[in-house]
């Protein structure tokens, strides 16, 4: 498909829309900002390494140490294109103790390429639900890294991609902290769910 829409042979002309933000209002011991971002993870992907060399600016969530969050967090897109390539850069951090349920809506026609990293400190736990509901012109290729303390939690719940949007890549990857010579992936389940079976929220 043209190299992936341009961005893996690097002909794509790359922008920085933000796409990304909450839908709703934020909880207490919720932030969400645009901001330097430093790299937690290390990867040889071609496309994520452009995103990094393009951009040192990123969408940062961070949930507080010891924040409850009662209900799903929604994170939804807010801004499109076709001409261009949106170069993302996303951190999600879960503080220590700290218990929430994400939901990232991807919805509309766009290109983007996006690097995801996820860390989940002590005695926390994450429940991360990914939507791909895009338009039939989307070109969407992501890396979905999540670092993950040993005592933490986290599980993914991926919605299936409908049948008009066939060019979606993402790729996940979850490394456990390890001490003790104990299993890296011991706490995490990957589910395909139907996305009606998601949604919610308004």
């Amino acid at each position: 498909l043209k190299r992936l829409g341009g961005m893996h042979d690097g002909t794509a002309i790359p922008v920085e829309r933000n796409s990304l933000d909450v839908k709703g209002s934020r909880p207490s011991g919720v932030t969400f900002t645009h901001q330097e971002i430093q790299a937690v993870t290390e990867t040889d992907d071609a496309i994520i390494n452009r995103v990094r060399a393009h951009t040192s600016q990123g969408t940062t969530l961070h949930i507080a140490a010891n924040t409850e969050l009662a209900e799903p967090l929604f994170l939804h897109r807010t801004q499109f294109g076709v001409d261009s390539a949106e170069f993302a850069r996303t951190q999600i951090r879960v503080g220590n103790h700290a218990q929430a349920t994400i939901v990232l809506e991807n919805s509309g026609d766009t290109r983007i390429a996006e690097d995801v990293e996820i860390v989940v400190e002590p005695g926390a736990h994450l429940t991360l639900i990914s939507l791909q509901e895009w338009g039939a012109a989307t070109i969407h290729a992501a890396r979905h890294h999540a670092v993950v303390d040993r005592t933490a939690g986290a599980e993914r719940l991926r919605g299936r991609v409908p049948d008009s949007a066939r060019r979606v890549c993402v790729e996940s990857e979850v490394r456990r902290l390890r001490r003790h010579g104990r299993d890296p992936l011991r706490h995490l389940h990957a589910l395909d769910v139907p996305a009606r079976e998601l949604r919610r929220g308004g």
